[in-house]
């Protein structure tokens, strides 16, 4: 009986500190500094590895959905996000070129590399964009201004399933091949960001510090 008492609370002990450590992950996590989904922000550095990855939306990006956040950055250059579909390699996204943002399309169908000439973005001014499908289409909206709304966007998957910010991901590297080659990358503080397909894993943070 003894035997059974003590393993019984060893067991109860080892419940109780597991509940313990979970609070003490949800707690630390709310106290970080960086969070990419609130107005603190996270900070990209300049190096090769430095991203925020959202492995898993909760819905496939398409119809309907939108994808908005906010930034600043003094880059003439780096890729700032894209949505992607590792399964099919098609991927939608914008990077900055000689501080102008350029939206990158690759389907299966089309491949296409469009500037939005109007929009210089190195000025380390907060600036806001959004990108939105509706249906086959797809459109840019930069500090409130509408792009290549009548664009289609003629991507065989019904969404994209992954999305990445600040930088590539090493598993993406092989078909987001329009962002490589190109010098420099993104650095600056990107917040706010927010995915009407909703996220069902939590950001990954990969070289990225506070915002300031």
């Amino acid at each position: 009986m003894k035997f059974s008492e003590t393993f019984g609370e060893l067991v109860a002990h080892f419940l109780i500190m597991i509940e313990i450590v979970r609070g003490m992950t949800i707690n630390q996590k709310c106290q970080s500094p960086i969070n990419i989904l609130s107005a603190k922000g996270a900070y990209i550095e300049p190096l090769p590895k430095s991203r925020v990855r959202i492995d898993s939306l909760k819905k496939p990006f398409g119809n309907g959905h939108a994808l908005s956040f906010e930034f600043k950055t003094t880059s003439l250059s780096g890729v700032l996000f894209y949505l992607n579909n590792a399964n099919t390699k098609e991927f939608v996204g914008v990077e900055i070129a000689s501080g102008f943002l350029t939206y990158h399309i690759k389907c299966r169908r089309l491949e296409a590399v469009l500037t939005v000439a109007a929009a210089k973005v190195d000025d380390g001014k907060w600036h806001s964009i959004v990108f939105r499908r509706k249906r086959k289409r797809g459109r840019l909206i930069v500090d409130g201004k509408h792009y290549f709304q009548n664009y289609r966007i003629a991507c065989d998957t019904e969404g994209f399933a992954s999305m990445t910010l600040g930088g590539i991901h090493p598993s993406d590297a092989d078909f987001v091949d329009s962002f490589e080659g190109k010098p420099g990358h993104f650095e600056g503080c990107i917040k706010n960001v927010d995915n009407t397909a909703g996220i069902l894993t939590l950001p990954k943070y990969t070289g990225v510090s506070e915002c300031e």
